[in-house]
């Protein structure tokens, strides 16, 4: 590291913090939700718990699909806002809007069919009923979440990501209050069990786009409230580039984030007190793995601006700042995770679920061992993602994940005395070869001085 690079590291830190923090807590306020949800259901008994788990299996795999590619907003719009070019970031802005339309409507119609298929299942096993009346209530949120995505990727591709990130916050008592209601019941509302709660969570998607689309009309936040400046001529070339650039992302995060929803089905087969203890720590590993988000969203951002405004030179410093950061921060909350599991997995269980909360004081350790390594990945994924190597990121977690990590998990399950503990020591094999060669790929890039070319 040179000495103009050393004065840098600061700046460089306040800039990734501000613009982390803010995807993090918006992302992790997302979850928090689920975690919520997790626990409200889990007083519904083990087998609604289950159901909710199978259908979020689905639901959680669509969304990746759907947000994967409007992520490609985020380095579009910061190269041209780094450029200048705010004509540029507004059009990517709008057309991430349609292209999330375009991509989650087939995906709701696909959710309604999958509850079909899990109704018909029902009589017997009481747990695919239960997933099939929870993806009928949330399906239909979908689209809403994934059009909340792309205004959040605008937002960071243009330093603006906090007003969206209030939002996302003041949601939560929102959908608790809802989730309650619609699922217990009150006054002349009656209990719609997991229904209700599925329909809680598409009401907050509602109301969280909503009340964002009224925030940039009403208040300035230039260049971010440029997205409600709707132009009539429909601008295909930055559709099509959001496309070109999404869908590999897509795939890629479908492929490496998909492995939760797909262990759970690894795991279905031993019963509801297994699938109660993965739940846990798939929501916990989904709640931490927020933070590895949100560097990378930063690192991803800052680096597309840098190229936009021909900064080229500057760029490996977000890489280091970045990871230094991802390490730090994964160490810290993953020990304080694990000092407070038994609280974590009796408040998301209830007492009655002894021997679930049994097995997840087991797996939570492991599945923390398995946010530090996907915290060291995120800055490295986000520079890539800005350098445009989506299709080295799709076939490296392809490998990883599928090749190494499913195939680990499956074995394993089978041969540990907890099967989801067994399934994350697989997963995060698999993820440790994610990172290997995502670290080879950032170090060849930067050895070869391609980070640093005129062009990227």
């Amino acid at each position: 590291m040179n000495r103009s690079e050393s004065a840098a590291i600061w700046p460089q830190v306040r800039r990734l913090v501000v613009v982390g923090s803010g995807v993090w807590i918006t992302f992790a306020a997302q979850l928090l939700i689920t975690f919520i949800e997790t626990v409200i259901v889990a007083r519904l008994g083990a087998d609604a718990l289950a159901g909710v788990t199978i259908a979020l299996s689905l639901y959680v795999a669509s969304f990746l699909f759907s947000l994967g590619v409007v992520t490609a907003v985020t380095p579009l719009a910061a190269t041209a806002y780094g450029k200048g070019d705010l004509e540029g970031v507004r059009n990517f802005g709008q057309q991430g809007v349609l292209v999330a339309l375009m991509i989650a409507t087939p995906l709701m119609v696909a959710l309604f069919g999958a509850a079909g298929v899990f109704a018909s299942m029902s009589a017997e096993y009481a747990r695919f009923g239960a997933a099939a009346a929870y993806l009928t209530g949330a399906a239909p949120g979908l689209p809403l979440w994934t059009i909340y995505v792309a205004i959040r990727c605008f937002g960071i591709a243009t330093g603006r990501v906090y007003v969206i990130t209030g939002v996302m916050v003041a949601a939560i008592p929102i959908y608790t209050a809802l989730a309650i209601v619609l699922t217990f019941g009150l006054g002349p509302i009656p209990k719609l069990g997991v229904f209700g709660s599925g329909l809680a969570y598409t009401l907050t998607a509602l109301i969280i786009v909503t009340v964002t689309a009224l925030i940039l009309k009403y208040i300035n936040l230039t260049p971010t409230s440029s997205i409600l400046i709707w132009r009539p001529k429909a601008v295909r070339s930055e559709r099509k580039e959001i496309l070109s650039l999404g869908i590999p992302f897509a795939f890629r995060i479908v492929l490496r984030e998909g492995v939760l929803p797909a262990t759970t089905l690894i795991v279905a087969v031993f019963g509801a007190d297994v699938i109660a203890a993965h739940a846990v720590a798939s929501r916990l590993g989904e709640i931490t793995s927020s933070i590895a988000f949100g560097i990378s969203s930063a690192v991803n951002a800052e680096i597309g601006y840098m190229l936009g405004s021909n900064e080229h030179r500057q760029t490996r410093l977000p890489v280091l700042v970045g990871v230094a950061l991802a390490l730090i921060v994964s160490i810290i909350v993953s020990a304080t995770v694990v000092v407070f599991s038994e609280s974590i997995a009796t408040l998301m269980l209830g007492n009655a679920n002894a021997i679930s909360i049994t097995m997840a004081l087991q797996v939570i350790p492991i599945a923390m061992l398995w946010f530090i390594v996907v915290a060291l990945q995120a800055p490295l994924s986000g520079t890539l993602s800005a350098f445009k190597a989506a299709k080295f990121q799709l076939w490296t977690a392809a490998a990883g994940s599928w090749m190494l990590g499913i195939p680990i998990a499956y074995g394993l399950s089978r041969l540990a005395s907890v099967p989801t503990a067994g399934a994350w020591i697989g997963l995060t094999l698999g993820e440790l070869s994610i990172t290997a060669l995502f670290f080879w790929k950032v170090y060849h890039l930067i050895s070869r001085h391609q980070l640093y070319a005129v062009t990227p």
